[in-house]
């Protein structure tokens, strides 16, 4: 029985008290539906049994473990059909010698070199992995991991500040 609220009996106000039916500890016994006053309790055979979903998920949810591997598998699934669908939708084709010509006096370039500036590189993966790192993290919960998470990020915006006074000096 818990307590669902007050009621007043004789005078004095008592604790009012209803059933508590745990669906997840049942064993479809069929007691209950005999001494049910109000026959709110039916044990039929056609009746469906609605928490067999949760019954078979409740050794699975003890371990906070398997949160945090099914929170990292969201993620890596949820990144993977990113990847997939932008590729698929990138534009596809072939480019000819043309495409490499400078646009500025239509002289060929000699050698064909990726340009990539390599601090605005850094920069960008290490707040991905930031980022990708306090989703996982959040998913978690403990404090210790939010703490973590917050070191983290404050050795990387550290990092970034020294790289970000050397380019200026």
């Amino acid at each position: 029985m818990i307590t669902v609220g007050k009621q007043i009996v004789g005078g004095r106000e008592i604790d009012k008290k209803a059933p508590r039916f745990d669906y997840l500890r049942c064993i479809y016994c069929g007691l209950c539906s005999d001494v049910c006053p109000a026959r709110a309790i039916r044990m039929e055979k056609s009746f469906t049994i609605e928490y067999a979903f949760e019954v078979a998920l409740l050794p699975l949810s003890t371990d906070p473990r398997v949160g945090a591997i099914l929170a990292f598998a969201f993620i890596f699934l949820v990144s993977l059909s990113v990847y997939l669908i932008s590729g698929l939708l990138s534009p596809k084709g072939e480019h000819t010698d043309k495409a490499f010509d400078p646009f500025t006096g239509g002289t060929p370039q000699t050698t064909h070199l990726e340009r990539y500036y390599i601090p605005g590189l850094f920069s960008f993966v290490l707040f991905f992995l930031i980022t990708e790192i306090a989703v996982f993290l959040i998913l978690l919960r403990p404090a210790l991991y939010v703490l973590l998470l917050v070191l983290i990020t404050l050795a990387a915006l550290m990092v970034e500040g020294i790289e970000l006074l050397r380019r200026l000096r």
